[in-house]
């Protein structure tokens, strides 16, 4: 009876063995890679969400960057001179300079340099007058809503004191190209 007893044991102990190979091998790894392979697509899904976070963040820096632009090239379209214009932007020019005080020895526009979206319009001016009405046209220059710069500024004075200054300047002004450029229709 124990032999018989044996046997049963050790049968039943090869039974249950052979149940939990059977048990690793067709239900529990199985289930642990297609388990492994959930969790890699989950990790992937948070990634996903993380990142689209900072993309809607980047998405708004972005939005708040074109609004500025937009903005400001809206601004500077009100006050870009259209080739029409810039006659009459030389006219405002040589009239600050009149009313500073100054005398306006030379007024040459130099040709004009084309970009894509603009155009800068070189313009030389000489005047002489004091250094009081010499800085008063300057200053009056530079507080002009409109594109430019002074590129270049040279003055001079006579070595005797009192005497007037003689001061040459180079402009360069930014105008707009509205019938290239379309930039009229998509910034109003």
């Amino acid at each position: 009876m124990n032999t018989t007893k044996n046997r049963i044991s050790w049968l039943a102990t090869v039974l249950i063995a052979g149940l939990a190979i059977a048990y690793i091998t067709l239900y529990y790894l199985p289930n642990q890679r297609s388990l492994a392979a959930l969790q890699e697509q989950l990790l992937d899904k948070q990634n996903y969400v993380a990142q689209s976070n900072l993309l809607t963040k980047a998405i708004e820096t972005t939005q708040q960057e074109l609004n500025y632009t937009t903005a400001y090239t809206k601004k500077w379209l009100q006050y870009a001179p259209t080739k029409d214009r810039l006659f009459g932007l030389f006219r405002q020019i040589s009239k600050l300079a009149k009313e500073s005080g100054a005398k306006t020895t030379r007024f040459d526009p130099l040709p004009v340099v084309n970009y894509h979206r603009f155009r800068k319009v070189p313009l030389e001016i000489s005047c002489t007058g004091s250094f009081a009405q010499i800085s008063c046209f300057l200053e009056t220059i530079e507080k002009l809503p409109r594109a430019l710069w002074i590129k270049e500024l040279s003055m001079s004075q006579s070595g005797q004191p009192g005497k007037n200054v003689t001061c040459e300047l180079t402009l360069a002004i930014f105008a707009d190209i509205p019938d290239i450029s379309d930039q009229t229709n998509n910034y109003k």
